[in-house]
């Protein structure tokens, strides 16, 4: 929960991601609320974006080393798969 200045001014509650505005005239605030919503929310997006690569890379890695692993030594029928 957000509250902003005192009694005389507009205070905006933010519950359940969900905006409340009590003055409904200062609409200046409501939307500066909304652009640092909008930018929090693409920084969300771009960090989760480089999560899902950065695990799918790092699972593909795995993969292959277990298949390394799995693999006879000395013989080369890993060249043959990638």
């Amino acid at each position: 929960m957000y509250s902003r200045g005192d009694g005389s001014e507009s205070r905006i509650f933010i519950w359940r991601n969900r905006i409340k505005m009590e003055d409904y005239a200062k609409a200046r605030d409501f939307t500066e609320c909304l652009v640092r919503m909008q930018w929090w929310r693409m920084k969300k997006n771009k960090k989760a974006a480089y999560c899902r690569l950065f695990t799918q890379c790092r699972c593909d890695y795995l993969y292959r080393s277990a298949l390394m692993v799995m693999l006879p030594p000395r013989s080369c029928h890993w060249r043959v798969m990638w």
